[in-house]
């Protein structure tokens, strides 16, 4: 009997530990909100292009076949690893209408526009949903910022398997985040 008993909490134990883990790591960032950093954040639409800042050269790479990328800005050669890019922290509660994660720049230069896919998924790992979105912002070379995007869950009724459960009855989903292209410049 005892051990039918572990047999069935471990799972939970597991899955406990992961989400008071993933809790730890989006209390722990300490960051400027793109609020704070730019006076409000914006999103974009696919179709709309993503303009860098004037002063300093910009240059747009696609991400979509390769995981390290080598270009020239401003006459430097630069290297570009997607894992330099980390996704960190999403939220969204079952009646919020925007989502919200971290994104951390450990890139050598800044990025002011990145365009991502969202995809969602059930507890079973079914597709419910995918997205892509462009998202213009401001992340200097080694720092993180917050990011709201509108949400895809017009009607309220998901929310985030990792954030806290509701009282009513909804669905909680899990999401994977892909960086399909950047604009970048180099350091002021």
């Amino acid at each position: 009997m005892k051990l039918l008993i572990f047999i069935i909490t471990l799972p939970l134990l597991l899955l406990a530990s992961h989400d008071v883990e993933a809790r730890k790591i989006r209390q722990s960032l300490k960051v400027t909100t793109m609020k704070e950093a730019k006076g409000k954040s914006g999103t974009k639409k696919d179709n709309d292009t993503v303009k860098g800042n004037d002063n300093y050269p910009s240059i747009e790479i696609s991400l979509n076949y390769s995981d390290s990328i080598q270009f020239t800005l401003d006459g430097k050669d630069l290297l570009f690893h997607k894992r330099d890019l980390q996704f960190a922290g999403y939220d969204k509660g079952i009646s919020s209408s925007r989502e919200s994660f971290f994104l951390i720049n450990r890139c050598p230069f800044n990025i002011n526009g990145i365009a991502i896919r969202i995809n969602y998924y059930d507890m079973q790992s079914r597709m419910l949903h995918s997205r892509d979105v462009t998202i213009s912002c401001d992340i200097p070379a080694g720092e993180t910022r917050k990011l709201d995007i509108p949400t895809w869950d017009t009607q309220h009724t998901f929310y985030y398997y990792l954030g806290n459960a509701p009282r009513r009855v909804a669905s909680p989903y899990k999401v994977t985040i892909l960086p399909l292209r950047l604009t970048i410049t180099s350091h002021p």
